[in-house]
């Protein structure tokens, strides 16, 4: 698979410009249709009624408002694309993360951000992001809110684990780790258990047949490993991280994985993860 048709969601956050700026870059490099996609959102209803109930127009004024916002978010967008073979942008009246998530399932990478701990409007620890990568079925990359380094895909960290989370993003992520100058492989492993190391020899055969230049590492299993993944990526000057996201649905809400949890918080640089 090639990458041809990518989508961006699109809002009026400071975060939105750099977000769009490595969805072109990536959308060049792969020769890629690029959408941004718009939400207006839902009208958030005043917790106090008598106040609601005071304003007949209330929820009238809030949705052309919310379009408003959404109109600027897309005239911002094609200002952004001018120059791109193919670009378009959509304005879809319908809250972020369902409207991500429908238009999503037809593109080959979906970019979103990053939760930022400021944002009291989106649900806290990164809904957006989670329910995307849980419900789209596509790989997600997501920007970290303070931005994207200047380079993105050169050097690619592979965060490898024997499930079937790994081995979808493995071959979701291929046309990057194709593209990448180098691709850097580590597993986390407890001693005694070394079934992600027995499969490494697997990996490197499936990786060199595809033409990625990789070299791989076993390191021991630690506690937090999303945040020894973002310490391994420093030291190895990596720009991106390719890895499994991790969850399961309770009571109708998508509970993270430990890592994958943590990586969406702390990040620092784009991430692609698949489920």
């Amino acid at each position: 698979m090639n990458i041809r048709q990518m989508l961006v969601h699109l809002d009026t956050s400071p975060a939105c410009e750099a977000r769009v700026a490595l969805a072109c870059d990536l959308a060049r490099r792969f020769d890629a249709h690029l959408t941004g996609l718009a939400p207006t959102g839902w009208v958030q209803m005043p917790v106090d009624v008598g106040m609601a109930m005071g304003s007949p127009n209330y929820v009238q004024l809030s949705m052309d408002h919310l379009r408003r916002r959404a109109e600027e978010a897309a005239k911002r967008f094609r200002t952004q694309v001018q120059g791109l073979r193919s670009a378009h942008a959509v304005i879809e009246e319908q809250d972020s993360a369902p409207a991500v998530v429908m238009h999503g399932r037809c593109s080959d990478l979906v970019v979103v951000g990053q939760h930022h701990p400021d944002d009291l409007l989106e649900t806290a620890g990164g809904a957006l992001a989670e329910q995307v990568l849980m419900l789209s079925g596509r790989p997600v990359l997501v920007v970290p809110y303070i931005g994207a380094p200047a380079t993105c895909g050169q050097r690619i960290l592979l965060a490898w684990k024997p499930t079937r989370e790994s081995a979808r993003a493995v071959a979701d992520a291929m046309p990057l780790l194709q593209a990448a100058g180098h691709v850097d492989v580590v597993v986390f492993e407890e001693a005694g258990t070394p079934a992600g190391t027995a499969q490494l020899d697997d990996l490197s055969a499936w990786l060199t047949r595809h033409g990625v230049r990789h070299s791989a590492s076993r390191e021991p299993k630690v506690i937090d490993v999303g945040n020894a993944l973002l310490s391994y990526a420093a030291d190895r000057g990596s720009d991106l991280l390719v890895m499994g996201g991790y969850g399961h649905s309770r009571l109708r809400e998508w509970v993270l994985g430990g890592a994958t949890r943590s990586l969406l918080t702390q990040m620092t640089i784009p991430v692609v993860l698949s489920h």
